[in-house]
């Protein structure tokens, strides 16, 4: 992640060979870009930061990117938000779902997923 800011919050997802030197990266942004949402300044894009695994069975990982800092837009009620990111085997987004508070019917403590 870098500065956790608004428009250029960015998390690297870092393809590594077998030495340990990075062989390829990707890069999931907070501003719209790879197919994901943009969020409010100071989201914190990236605070958190999961791999779920192939949860789906469909042969692609899950990866939960949390953005602690997301504000409602609407309510300006602070909720934080975790986005889940279904990445193919070069890291580029099949697609995301978006979680907050008030996400109904789910909530941060009883995610279905």
């Amino acid at each position: 992640m870098n500065n956790g800011g608004g428009s250029n919050a960015v998390v690297y997802i870092l393809f590594m060979t077998n030495n340990g030197t990075v062989a390829s990266y990707q890069t999931l942004f907070s501003n719209g870009k790879n197919l994901g949402p943009t969020l409010p300044t100071y989201s914190f894009f990236g605070s958190a930061l999961a791999n779920l695994g192939d949860i789906y069975g469909d042969g692609f990982i899950v990866l939960a990117v949390g953005a602690k800092g997301y504000t409602d837009t609407i309510t300006q009620t602070p909720t934080g938000m975790v986005l889940l990111y279904s990445l193919d085997h070069n890291g580029t987004v099949r697609w995301y779902k978006t979680y907050s508070k008030d996400s109904a019917p789910y909530s941060l403590s009883t995610l279905q997923v």
